[in-house]
């Protein structure tokens, strides 16, 4: 039996030089590995099993409509947590469910997926910060990228982006225009909710865009170890700026899954058993002895039905202005396609929106 990736990831950190990928040793990578360690010892720990994994999986597939509606309910257990679960699964589960959106799929490939993969959620300046730590099966080191996110219970407005950049890169940093952010919020939400969910669901509007303005991109702690101490000091560059929204894309589709669990969570109709490694059972990882850590499996034993029940009976209350609706294919589940024809919808008295927004087809989950 494998050691819990939580306790892993506590012992790769004693050792960054060894343990850490992408480590570069410096004053502020020093600080923030010791710093991550310790919480990491304190966060309550949970292993998410394979029936939730799946029915939280399914559900993070549902129109832009219904994830708002669980906004409410995404809140973590506590200020420290840490959940972990197989990734491998989570993935052929989101492909089956892909597969009943998009008529085209690229065939299932596990090579460059790790098995299990973690997310660390901390309180940081009022806000839960997700950041997402995975293995490589090879040579064991620990990575995580530079880019999370973090989702607000509150629409995140222009302001929110200017106060929180500021608090992190000083008062004097420069920030973009208003017309850029709002730009920014698009392009970064269609990462962090998954490139074909939202070309799938992109006339759904204004819930669609809405669930982005719930999130935001943020970086994680690996951007204290990933440049010197000297270049961590510098403002950062726009080729700074293109690399964080290359690791962002690390974790596509991420914040719509961790909406889907938490949600669930909430809704108490999970149960937890405790569990206590065996002190007899030893395992060691470069050359040192893996922690041995309490944790909790979480489990879900009711039917798909009454869960899908529990989502549609919460409600966004959110009125639509009148706009174009394009026309697409509604698919059933017997197979059979049905085509609707392009219409106005929505409330004329809330006014008109014009939509723009561009959605590529992709295939990440």
């Amino acid at each position: 039996m494998k050691p819990l990736l939580a306790s892993q990831l506590i012992s790769a950190l004693s050792i960054p030089k060894m343990g850490i990928g992408g480590y570069i040793d410096g004053k502020y990578a020093r600080a923030m590995t010791t710093e991550i360690q310790i919480n990491m010892v304190k966060s309550q720990k949970f292993v998410i099993s394979d029936d939730l994994l799946i029915q939280a999986t399914k559900l993070s597939y549902l129109p832009p409509k219904d994830l708002l509606a669980q906004i409410d309910y995404v809140m973590p257990p506590f200020e420290n947590v840490w959940f972990e679960w197989n990734e491998h699964l989570r993935v052929k589960t989101g492909r089956e469910e892909l597969s009943k959106l998009h008529d085209k799929v690229e065939p299932l490939n596990l090579e460059n997926t790790p098995e299990r993969i973690g997310y660390h959620i901390q309180k940081v300046y009022d806000e839960f910060l997700y950041t997402c730590y995975f293995q490589d099966d090879e040579k064991g080191k620990f990575w995580c990228p530079e880019m999370g996110f973090s989702i607000h219970d509150k629409q995140y407005s222009y302001e929110d982006y200017i106060k929180q950049f500021r608090k992190h890169n000083g008062e004097n940093a420069n920030v973009i225009y208003e017309d850029e952010y709002k730009e920014s919020v698009v392009q970064s939400g269609i990462i962090m909710l998954g490139e074909p969910y939202c070309v799938y669901y992109q006339d759904h509007f204004p819930y669609i865009t809405t669930l982005m303005h719930h999130l935001s991109p943020t970086q994680t702690a690996s951007s204290h170890w990933v440049r010197s101490a000297e270049d961590f000091e510098k403002p950062i560059t726009y080729a700074d700026a293109q690399r964080h929204q290359d690791q962002l894309k690390i974790v596509n589709g991420d914040a719509r899954f961790i909406i889907a669990l938490l949600s669930l969570l909430n809704a108490q109709i999970t149960t937890s058993e405790r569990v206590i490694p065996d002190p007899k059972i030893i395992h060691t990882q470069f050359l040192k002895r893996v922690p041995r850590n309490e944790y909790k499996v979480l489990s879900i034993n009711i039917s798909e039905k009454h869960i899908r029940k529990i989502y549609k009976s919460r409600q966004t209350g959110i009125k639509q202005k009148q706009h174009h609706r394009r026309g697409h294919w509604r698919h059933y589940k017997n197979g059979k396609k049905v085509w609707i024809k392009n219409c106005l919808a929505g409330d004329p008295k809330l006014g008109f929106i014009h939509k723009d927004y561009n959605f590529k087809k992709g295939e990440s989950i």
